[in-house]
């Protein structure tokens, strides 16, 4: 099972599947990313599934200073408090519970979804903060809405919902200016391929329409409608390497923080032009749009077919 839900004590409940109205049911585990995740309750405390909250930068060590007052007792609480109030109380046996990354909240989104855009039911058609402040913008910070799954920023002082998670950080932004393209990403096959070692997977260094030349990709990224970009792919010859076009949540993960021109790591990926690039995935509730991440700010958003967005082609996996 990739989800399995635990106790108030952390332990596995093996025999049940989840089931939002089950109490034993305090947190749940996605095995696939190593991430656990608190459940909300209906009881209207702490971690009623209708509280907001406004947000305020979480402990710098969760469980460092707990409180020995409930900060949240009486709204408004700001998830800080809410962190160190959950932290606190051992959740589920933890004390390391904190705001999830925006890719770590992007995660529970399932985009092929009808009617919730979350892949854990006790979640409301609303907004969930993330750990993420928004570069443009330091008085705003990342989060999900599961209306849809789109992420966007917003006022910290604005009521918004939280899930904390706990666990090793999955696929945090990295700071600018760093050299964490050296150690996450590796340049093979004649600098044509760049493999994600955190992921797996395997990019095209340049953006279609640009060359690999003298250290950087010449050239302006070419735009196409969905039709055409699909076109553009079932046109390559098998000699080419197996391009596709990747879905949204694997094009998410090459999302950073803004640096200079593109809001991806422009040392693995220089030039990338700051603007949308499709994925394979339609937007479930209206097949007519597509998603795509655009790069100015790292945000998903949902084209009409017609618009036009620029490819980075994935390598298809064996």
């Amino acid at each position: 099972m990739t989800w399995v839900p635990l106790d108030s004590e952390g332990k596995p409940l093996l025999n049940h599947g989840y089931n939002p109205a089950d109490p034993a049911a305090q947190c749940i585990v996605d095995r696939a990313r190593g991430l656990t995740w608190e459940l909300k309750t209906s009881d209207g405390g702490l971690r009623d599934g209708a509280r907001t909250y406004i947000w305020r930068q979480q402990p710098e060590s969760a469980g460092a200073k707990l409180p020995t007052t409930d900060a949240c007792a009486a709204p408004p609480c700001t998830t800080g408090d809410y962190i160190s109030a959950v932290n606190a109380r051992r959740v589920c046996g933890r004390s390391d519970w904190r705001l999830p990354s925006r890719l770590e909240l992007a995660s529970l989104v399932d985009y092929h979804a009808t009617t919730t855009a979350s892949r854990l039911p006790d979640t409301r058609q609303q907004f969930y903060w993330s750990a993420d402040i928004d570069a443009s913008d330091t008085n705003s910070a990342w989060g999900v809405g599961f209306t849809f799954g789109f992420d966007y920023a917003y006022p910290k002082g604005s009521a918004g919902m939280a899930r904390l998670v706990s666990g090793p950080v999955y696929l945090a932004p990295s700071a600018c200016a760093t050299l964490a393209s050296v150690s996450r990403f590796q340049v093979e096959d004649a600098e044509t391929t760049v493999r994600d070692k955190r992921t797996g997977l395997q990019w095209a260094h340049c953006s279609v329409g640009q060359q690999w030349k003298n250290g950087h990709c010449q050239g302006a990224a070419a735009v196409f409608s969905l039709a055409q970009a699909r076109s553009y792919v079932e046109r390559l010859p098998a000699s080419a390497g197996g391009w596709r076009l990747p879905s949204i949540e694997q094009l998410q993960t090459l999302m950073e923080t803004p640096c200079g021109g593109s809001a991806i790591d422009d040392h693995a990926f220089p030039d990338n032009a700051a603007a949308a690039y499709w994925s394979d995935t339609p937007l479930a509730r209206d097949p007519r749009r597509q998603w795509v991440v655009n790069f100015i700010y790292g945000e998903n958003d949902a084209l009409p077919a017609a618009d036009h967005a620029r490819l980075r082609l994935l390598r298809a996996l064996p």
